[in-house]
């Protein structure tokens, strides 16, 4: 009997333990992410090479004291509450270097908090055109702005309606992304629809 597999759902492919991330395409490809791994990695997986957790224990591919490991949260929040490395002051923080940065509340930029999984389908979205076209040779085509706006459409309408990949076998989502950051790369360079100079403090 074929399994089927959910969103979120935790399950075994090649001997771990994984969560499934996105269920699987028409093609029979899932999405899965690795379970509690502090890591933006993924996997695709076929669907026939996959099987629940459950079943993976039952059938003693995976022993049910590394599951146990896994999904022991016992450790959970421990020293969160303690404050006795750490008290409160007015003090500004000092990091264990000493250096007395903290760059979260320095106001810096949290690269950090990009998620590289689905930047990198955009990115894949540069890689095709560069190879089709030339590299960057969309920031500078006539009337670029309302070409990218109505692709960007065209793919949020395709998504919409239920399709997820395109003909070239993107998907419609992370093509809207790529034609927005056009669309802002556009704008930025006073080639949008509003002009900067309205917009410019006095």
């Amino acid at each position: 009997m074929k399994e089927e597999f959910g969103k979120y759902e935790k399950v075994v492919y090649d001997g771990e333990v994984f969560e499934v991330l996105e269920t699987a395409d028409r093609t029979g490809m899932m999405k899965l992410g690795p379970l509690f791994k502090a890591s933006y990695e993924y996997a695709w997986a076929d669907e026939e090479m996959v099987v629940s957790l459950n079943r993976a224990i039952k059938l003693r591919i995976i022993d049910e004291e590394t599951v146990d490991k896994l999904t022991d949260y016992s450790s959970i929040g421990e020293g969160l509450c303690n404050t006795n490395e750490w008290e409160a002051t007015d003090a500004p923080f000092v990091g264990k270097d000493g250096s007395g940065k903290n760059d979260r509340a320095d106001g810096k930029l949290r690269w950090d908090l990009l998620p590289l999984a689905e930047i990198e389908d955009i990115v894949r979205v540069y890689t095709e055109g560069a190879k089709k076209y030339a590299d960057n040779s969309w920031q500078d085509i006539p009337d670029g702005f309302n070409r990218y706006l109505g692709a960007l459409m065209r793919h949020l309408v395709a998504y919409t309606k239920g399709e997820r990949y395109d003909k070239e076998g993107f998907m419609h989502l992370s093509a809207v992304c790529w034609n927005a950051i056009a669309l802002l790369y556009y704008d930025k360079h006073n080639k949008g629809l509003i002009e900067w100079k309205s917009q410019e403090k006095e």
